[in-house]
């Protein structure tokens, strides 16, 4: 918005492109506000405005006589407009004005020299853009999709509380980041009682509902029948590969989809694909049910079996069954056949007419546990007992019915005992459950002492036991901290590894790498696994691998990005079937990189919709319930309490013999804690998984704690060597004040310099920081320092405890780079 009014203000004519829903209005009237306030007279032509003087009749004029006519026009009677200094044109839904008032504005803009803003839909066409655009001045500003965290701000605040960030994943999903649209859904869902305030958060659903119809049928209206017809596939199939789309869809049709903005290319685990955008245009177009989207339908059916691409003659599957599906039978799934998740339908399809224990152990890959649990019951329930040659894909069903079990309130003693006897299981796959057994008996216990002894006479056994050995060994290793040992099992080849085995050995694989320090190999392993997951289409490989790539970002120092890979997480289901799930870890590190990174909105909505923990492990980093339990004491102001109980944390950890993640808990408390006089040991598993990052973030700590400016500048020049260009601009700035407070300006100067060179967009001194970036209790309590309240004062005051606005000057510490009492009182007088 703000370049926009700059433009304006320099005299440029801005046409603000965006789809219905992508908020062109609410843009328009913050433009017009902004405008206003500057001093400019905003002048709306209404799309109801025409041009009443009549052209000269007899001879059609040529392009020259009606450019030298509108010339001679006199400006003055357009809407009694005055000087290009003053005055701005406002010009909504362009396309529905006439092209000879278009004219006449056009002209205004390019004789007289007073701006025009306008906004238009994609593809709108010349009709009535043409006569602007002729102005040399003329600058197109389109509005993109806002990404999840500008989203999640947007809903925070209309809704007036915490917003689960689930919520917003689902909404940023249906609504394709389209503001507008967006909003709309979740009042939809407010009006129907879907989305709730549970006490402490929205939550629900927030999902197409029929007062959403008319934006969904005007994306439509402009449609001509062969683009029709494509939407109406898409809504059928969901993603399609792109390098496919034209075969299916035609290619014209897909040229005129992108034109109209309603689609959208996203890489994924099942590869590159395009689909409709927004997602929930397809719901529209399905919860029809008119006979011409069967026709369409059906037509698409026939070309995808002909195509000589079995990738398109895959996509006619999902093409079957496109009439409105008849309703249930008692105790049948609750499916819904115009579900977009597609997968999971055909998945389900072929299950049922097998009730094959391969077909039941593809539906539970692609369930959610929070989502789905009448459909994984009815499966776990249903399943016939396998005949013939045993199979891992039973060893991978009773562990998925061991894990579901004990999500639903069994011990995990009890599952794992369930598992390790199974009589009616064949003596091989009995064999491999006992091992599966022992390390679902570590991971919600401890690592017993002799596992190494108990688990190596299986290594010797041929087949997926001795498979299965190999990894759980491996498992014990890399959760005991024996990290190059758990590399000899599995860095030789993997052959004929069933897929659950051999995604989680990769899982172990990159958690190695960084739990040993070589941050590169475990990014790359990372990258790899995700380029595997696409590859396959395997939402495990895709998840894990995300999951390694975060930690080896954290590890490099770059906590956003490593938040935003995790973020794309939110709006897909997390497999919950792995030998050692990542679900649980994604959502721990995610909640305590919002934390670490000050996205208070964000982390609030984590918190929010954290669900109880208790039936989850916590063996790998930052699963554990403790992070997120701390991440919420953290932002509520009390940092000492975060700080013990994770120290708490890493001490019950290693006394269950889990070192990994007492590492990990470890680092959280540096990343949490990196002001505060806390003990975080330094040993070599917390610098080695943190790596030369968390070297370097505990040195700033231990120099801005002994007051060291020469520390400081050390640990400044290390960010800066890593890359790490915010820490080592705010590690110049603290050096800086503190030699400003030992008499040395001249070196005060330099590291102030320096910070400039290190970072010079984000770079700021402690007492320049923006408002906005302290939250409105922190500014109320900066304001009390100011005035020369004490701690004690303050919380008398505000009807706190002392220990919370302790928690909270910590906090304000951290965001503002403040030193003592006396920087942040100085703060106080740019927040009057």
């Amino acid at each position: 918005m703000a370049r926009v009014v700059d433009l304006l203000r320099q005299g440029r004519c801005v046409s603000v492109v965006g789809q219905h829903g992508s908020g062109r209005t609410t843009v328009l009237d913050a433009v017009r506000d902004a405008l206003e306030d500057a001093g400019r007279d905003v002048r709306l032509a209404p799309a109801t405005w025409r041009w009443s003087r009549q052209w000269p009749s007899g001879t059609p004029l040529t392009a020259a006589d009606r450019e030298a006519l509108l010339v001679q026009l006199d400006l003055g009677e357009v809407m009694d407009l005055g000087s290009a200094e003053s005055d701005v044109v406002v010009v909504d839904d362009v396309e529905r004005l006439t092209p000879r008032s278009a004219e006449v504005l056009g002209a205004l803009a390019r004789h007289a020299g007073v701006p025009v803003l306008l906004t238009r839909l994609p593809g709108s066409g010349p009709r009535s853009g043409a006569a602007f655009s002729a102005s040399s001045a003329w600058v197109e500003v389109p509005l993109d999709p806002l990404p999840f965290e500008d989203l999640h701000h947007l809903l925070d605040q209309r809704l007036g509380g915490s917003l689960a960030a689930e919520l917003t994943a689902q909404v940023l999903h249906e609504s394709g980041g389209l503001p507008g649209l967006a909003i709309a859904l979740l009042d939809a869902g407010l009006a129907h009682g879907s989305v709730r305030w549970t006490g402490s958060h929205w939550s629900g659903t927030a999902g197409w509902s029929r007062e959403l119809r008319p934006l969904f049928d005007a994306l439509l209206e402009p449609l001509s029948p062969e683009p029709r017809a494509a939407v109406a596939v898409l809504a059928r199939t969901g993603g399609v590969p792109t390098d496919v789309a034209g075969r299916l869809l035609g290619e014209q049709a897909v040229s005129s989809l992108y034109e109209h903005g309603l689609l959208r290319t996203t890489a994924t685990h099942d590869g590159t694909q395009v689909a409709l955008d927004p997602p929930g245009l397809a719901s529209h177009v399905l919860a029809q049910e008119h006979p011409r989207l069967v026709f369409d339908l059906g037509r698409a059916h026939e070309r995808a079996r002909a195509d000589d691409d079995p990738r398109v003659r895959g996509l006619a599957e999902r093409l079957v069954g496109s009439r409105p599906p008849a309703p249930p039978a008692p105790g049948g799934l609750p499916v819904d056949r115009r579900t977009t998740r597609h997968d999971l339908v055909v998945a389900l399809d072929t299950w049922r007419a097998s009730r094959h224990v391969r077909d039941a152990v593809r539906v539970l890959h692609l369930t959610s546990l929070d989502q789905d649990a009448e459909i994984i019951e009815a499966v776990l329930t249903q399943t016939e007992a396998p005949v013939g040659r045993p199979t891992f894909d039973e060893v991978e069903l009773r562990s998925a019915a061991a894990r579901w079990s004990i999500h639903r309130g069994t011990e995990p003693r009890t599952a794992a005992a369930d598992l390790r006897s199974a009589p009616d299981a064949a003596p091989e796959v009995r064999a491999t459950l006992r091992l599966v057994a022992y390390l679902l008996e570590a991971e919600f216990g401890s690592v017993p002492g002799d596992y190494e002894q108990v688990l190596t006479p299986s290594l010797v056994h041929p087949g997926f036991e001795g498979a299965t050995a190999r990894f759980v060994l491996a498992a014990c290793h890399t959760l005991a901290g024996r990290y190059e040992r758990a590399e000899q099992l599995l860095g030789t080849d993997r052959p004929g590894w069933p897929a659950w085995l051999d995604h989680g050995a990769d899982l172990l694989l990159g958690l190695c790498a960084l739990a040993r320090g070589d941050v590169t190999a475990g990014v790359a392993r990372g990258t790899e696994m995700r380029a595997r997951g696409t590859a396959s289409s395997s939402p495990s490989a895709w998840t894990g691998g995300t999951y390694v790539l975060a930690l080896g970002l954290v590890a490099q120092g770059r906590l956003a990005d490593a938040r935003r890979h995790l973020l794309a997480l939110l709006p897909t289901h997390r497999p919950w079937t792995d030998p050692l799930p990542v679900r649980q870890a994604c959502h721990g590190t995610l909640v305590l990189l919002s934390a670490a990174t000050a996205h208070d909105s964000l982390t609030s909505g984590l918190l929010g919709g954290a669900g109880a923990p208790a039936r989850q492990s916590g063996v790998l980093p930052w699963g554990c319930p403790a992070t997120v339990h701390a991440v919420r004491a953290y932002v509520d102001g009390e940092v000492e309490v975060a700080l013990e109980a994770l120290g708490r944390c890493a001490a019950g950890l290693r006394r269950r013999g889990l070192v990994l993640p007492g590492d990990a808990a470890d680092l959280a408390r540096a990343l949490l804690g990196r002001d505060d006089d806390v003990d975080v040991p330094a040993g070599d598993g917390t610098r080695r998984l943190g790596g030369a990052y968390l070297e370097a973030l505990l040195d700033s700590r231990t120099a801005l704690r002994q007051h060291d400016p020469v520390g400081l500048h050390t640990a400044a020049t290390r960010f800066a060597e890593l890359g790490v260009l915010d820490e080592a601009a705010r590690c110049h700035h603290l050096a800086a004040d503190l030699f400003h407070r030992h008499g040395e300006p001249g070196r005060a100067a330099r590291e102030r310099a320096a910070a400039a060179a290190a970072h010079p967009r984000g770079a700021r001194a402690p007492g320049a920081l923006h408002q906005r970036v302290l939250s409105d209790r922190e500014r109320e309590i900066v304001d009390l320092v100011a005035r020369g309240r004490t701690n004690p004062e303050i919380a008398a005051e505000l009807f706190l405890s002392v220990r919370t606005i302790e928690g909270h000057i910590r906090q304000i510490r951290r965001k503002t780079g403040a030193t003592d009492r006396a920087a942040i009182g100085r703060l106080g007088t740019r927040f009057a």
